[in-house]
């Protein structure tokens, strides 16, 4: 590892683009429900694509035991994640009744379980080779707005609040530089097989947040024909976004 401050810089340069998602309250509200409808499904759209095509095969990939083992831990991991929402999403239901602050907050915890372990694979995967954790990084900037989006969009048009809107945004993207950081104080004690575990994770919870949260609640906001393509919008850009940076 010849150096912390490259893997350091190109990790705080994708937690700021997680702001860039915050700037989409300047549209007017007047179009309130076009863009909540259009945030949910685009972001649940790129969750599913990284989660499906990103977490779980790098969680696999982490883990140096037969393939049986291998596919059990990944699998037993992401159900893990998934249970793990459902028990979030029901403690939320009964605090918050307002569903787009519940979103809010939900999609807050997640991002934050989210940021941490994707800070930590691209500060290692930059000490090793600046190349190759470049290209992830621009993966991430790109699937980050949408995650920007999801948190910003359900607090700012349920409070109109635009400070409560960016401090959280703020905090859920710079917890990915927080991953960056401890990575270099632990980089040689982070162990593969507890990180794989925690990609699948988060990838069960990603999941969750998709089917169970998001593309419901846009429906409410949008009929089927603005919604699917939506969702398929996300998927797309993130599958050209793994080809191109390949």
């Amino acid at each position: 590892m010849k150096s912390f401050y490259n893997p350091l810089l190109l990790s705080f340069l994708a937690s700021i683009s997680t702001l860039f998602g915050f700037f989409l309250i300047i549209i007017p509200r007047k179009y309130e429900k076009s863009i909540i409808g259009f945030s949910f499904s685009f972001s649940a759209g790129v969750m599913f694509c990284v989660s499906c095509f990103s977490l779980l095969p790098e969680a696999f990939t982490y883990l140096s035991f037969s393939a049986f083992v291998n596919l059990s831990i990944v699998f037993f991991s992401f159900w893990l994640g998934i249970f793990l929402a459902f028990f979030v999403n029901k403690f939320l239901n009964n605090k918050i009744s307002h569903d787009l602050y519940r979103i809010g907050i939900f999609s807050f915890i997640s991002l934050l379980l989210h940021n941490i372990p994707e800070g930590i694979l691209s500060f290692i995967t930059s000490s090793y080779d600046i190349r190759l954790g470049l290209s992830i990084v621009v993966a991430i900037m790109f699937h980050n707005i949408p995650e920007g989006i999801l948190i910003a969009i359900p607090i700012y048009y349920e409070f109109n609040d635009w400070k409560k809107a960016f401090l959280l945004t703020l905090i859920a993207g710079f917890s990915e530089f927080f991953g960056s950081i401890l990575a270099s104080f632990f980089f040689t004690t982070i162990s593969l097989c507890y990180f794989s575990i925690l990609l699948s994770i988060t990838a069960g919870i990603m999941i969750y947040l998709s089917f169970f949260e998001l593309i419901p609640d846009a429906f409410s906001y949008k009929n089927e024909s603005f919604i699917i393509p939506s969702f398929l919008l996300g998927m797309v850009i993130m599958i050209l976004c793994f080809i191109l940076l390949k």
